[in-house]
């Protein structure tokens, strides 16, 4: 009776002592969920997240030893866990002298279980050099991208490793899904830096421009503007996002030119607006200035109208030059009339009717001349 007592209670202590160990991996794997989140959510290092988060939950997972191996475009990063006499950095990245085996294992992207008692010669020869009894290898992938693996070690073989590579394959998993979000943050911020370069050139080479230049969405709204147009437009701030008709006149200088023709909405309808003369007043400009109005509306790579781009030109000094030499095309006419008509009157009225003139008159003439 003492004896099945005895069993029974040896049974009912395995069990609670599986049981203890599966709660605390899964209490480790929880730690390592957040605090991967709290790195994301304020967007610190996840490089020192990771080490930091993974380092707490292997000690309270029983695991002694481990590493996380990233791969970048050129190298593979390193982040190791734990701490071993036996070996270094450069160790776990060239996989302590067997590389095949890590590869193999990302390209069969599945988790790969090393047994010191069960191994083969490169796998047995691995966990010499690390100085371990036991090793899994589990890839870290998010769809088809693999980030790296996973390596756990233990410097003892015992049982229950099994509920380690379930461990390991959670924890892996949530590292892959923190990777994959930190990458497209990385991508994003990437894109983004990029984007406000170009916008940058740009704006620069906009703004070396002499003449305005104004770029709207598809609904009017304004993207960009260079420095030359704000004088000609009144452009008042860089939050202005509207071009309105406010100031605009036909040529003839007073009547107010309608919303929908002007040459931004014009380019926006996808029509071809070439050299639209516009007089503009407005607070900057109490004179007037005269503009001369050239626009287009801009097409994505796949044809499709997505804004309009429109180019305005002071041509106020050209139209000034261009009355003066009317005014004086027009003196000069006038001029040309009247000594014509002088001339003819100091001619004879012979002369002046068509008639030759005789001789006696060629004389008088002469005389009346000398």
């Amino acid at each position: 009776m003492g004896r099945r007592r005895l069993r029974r209670r040896g049974a009912c202590d395995r069990t609670l002592f599986y049981q203890t160990k599966r709660c605390a991996l899964l209490a480790a794997e929880m730690s390592v969920l957040k605090g991967i989140s709290e790195a994301l959510a304020n967007h610190t290092d996840i490089d020192e997240a990771l080490r930091h988060t993974l380092a707490t939950c292997f000690d309270a997972g029983g695991i002694s030893l481990g590493a996380l191996l990233l791969r970048e475009e050129h190298h593979q990063r390193v982040l190791n866990f734990g701490f071993s006499g036996s070996w270094t950095e450069e160790d776990v990245q060239g996989f302590f002298g067997e590389a095949e085996l890590l590869s193999s294992a990302l390209q069969r992207r599945e988790s790969t279980v090393i047994i010191v008692d069960r191994a083969p010669p490169a796998e047995l020869r691995m966990l010499q050099r690390a100085g371990a009894a036991w090793a899994t290898i589990i890839p870290i992938r998010h769809n088809e991208t693999v980030f790296g693996a996973l390596l756990m070690l233990s410097q003892t073989s015992e049982r229950g490793y099994a509920d380690r590579v379930k461990f390991g394959e959670a924890v892996a998993g949530e590292i892959s899904q923190a990777l994959a979000v930190a990458h497209a943050f990385r991508e994003q911020e990437i894109s983004e830096r990029e984007a406000r370069k170009q916008t940058a050139i740009l704006q620069s080479v906009l703004d070396s421009m002499g003449d305005g230049v104004c770029v709207a969405d598809g609904q009017g709204e304004t993207m960009l503007w260079n420095s030359a147009a704000r004088p000609l437009i009144s452009i008042q701030n860089q939050a202005q996002t509207r071009l309105d008709n406010a100031g605009m006149f036909e040529p003839d200088t007073v009547t107010p030119v309608a919303a929908d023709q002007l040459p931004l909405a014009r380019a926006l309808r996808g029509e071809a607006v070439d050299s639209v003369e516009l007089f503009v007043r407005h607070d900057g400009a109490p004179d007037g200035v005269w503009l001369s109005a050239t626009g287009r509306p801009w097409r994505d790579e796949e044809g499709m109208a997505r804004g309009a781009v429109v180019v305005f030109r002071d041509v106020t000094k050209e139209k000034a030059t261009h009355a003066q030499l009317m005014v004086s095309d027009k003196a000069c006419f006038r001029g040309d009339a009247l000594g014509g008509r002088r001339a003819r009157a100091k001619q004879p009225v012979g002369l002046r009717a068509g008639k030759p003139r005789s001789g006696r008159s060629r004389d008088l003439g002469a005389r009346r001349e000398w």
